[in-house]
């Protein structure tokens, strides 16, 4: 998002909620020259190539929530019935909207065309128009949205986020995976590996390693610094400090695991010994005696492959024992 999509976003909003500005002779104001809206005996298409991205007029006014609610039973968002939000606020002045009333399909239909065409915004504009009321309130959440992969991806917040649903507009979390599975079809996959984090199973999602918001933190947007300190607040018995460390590898678990699903045991990225070998090529498989002794699992002798406090029986860092 740059800063003219921002201002822009803000400008139309201010003009929406200043109730529109007249032209030369109270002309219709638009943010694209259009011959509408149409007159009353016109047919409304809501997927109309013509309707303009926004389109407010000098004599429109607000007319309030409560009169949209008279056939959006359903529809709201949090902070309506206090009197928060309007539902102009996003959509524009109602007044010429609900003063168009029409039969369409059997059913009186107000002049839609004459609101903001929400979706034929830019998704920087779509987000904007979020951010100029979330981040008012603080919300620590939003703080990195600006820079994260999904707002650079081109992903807006009503891409995941019905704006109609009320409350506070997060998916519930039995249905963030398949939200995210929408756009990250290589993780979908991953998760169907034999051995994979027990996400299908329901007892993690993806927000538990994930801020969809963006973080200031490197990687994939982690919840915390590093992927060690995201991976531990599960897997707590691996972090340590130990005496005995493994190497280098201590603040990276995706140097041997995969995140999200592997057809090796443990989320191993290369199954054993081979994984291992890559760095420790002290035992050599130059025959079948030593394939029988050292082709098997490393963990069965070094069963604390992440660390340990106890010395091995031969002295240094073995992460033998228990």
């Amino acid at each position: 998002m740059n800063m003219r999509d921002i201002f822009l976003a803000l400008a139309v909003s201010a003009l929406m909620m200043a109730g529109g500005c007249a032209g030369a002779g109270g002309d219709v104001v638009t943010a694209e020259k259009a011959t509408w809206p149409p007159s009353a005996g016109e047919p409304v298409k809501a997927d109309d190539p013509e309707r303009p991205v926004v389109a407010t007029t000098a004599g429109a006014e607000m007319v309030g929530s409560k009169v949209c609610w008279k056939c959006h039973k359903n529809d709201t968002h949090a902070g309506l019935a206090e009197g928060a939000v309007n539902c102009e606020d996003c959509h524009g002045p109602g007044s010429l909207a609900v003063n168009d009333l029409h039969e369409e399909k059997g059913r009186m239909a107000c002049n839609y065309r004459t609101f903001i065409a929400i979706g034929k915004l830019s998704k920087a504009k779509q987000s904007a128009m979020c951010l100029d009321c979330h981040s008012q309130r603080a919300d620590f959440g939003l703080h990195n949205w600006n820079a994260s992969a999904h707002n650079l991806g081109g992903v807006s917040c009503i891409d995941c986020h019905n704006i109609h649903h009320g409350g506070d507009l997060k998916p519930k979390k039995s249905e963030i995976a398949a939200l995210c599975y929408g756009c990250h079809k290589d993780v979908q996959a991953a998760f169907m590996l034999p051995t994979h984090h027990p996400l299908p199973e329901g007892k993690v999602t993806c927000t538990d390693c994930h801020n969809p918001h963006g973080t200031p933190n490197p990687g994939p947007m982690l919840v915390r610094e590093t992927v060690k300190e995201t991976c531990t607040r599960c897997h707590a018995e691996k972090e340590g400090p130990f005496i005995f460390e493994h190497a280098d590898l201590m603040e990276d678990c995706t140097i041997c695991h995969m995140s999200h699903g592997s057809q090796n045991d443990w989320l191993l990225t290369v199954r054993q010994p081979f994984l291992c070998k890559q760095c420790h090529t002290q035992h050599q498989l130059t025959d079948v005696s030593s394939f029988d002794r050292f082709g098997t699992n490393c963990t069965n002798c070094h069963s604390q492959i992440h660390g340990s406090d106890l010395e091995s029986p031969g002295g240094g860092e073995g992460l033998l024992f228990r």
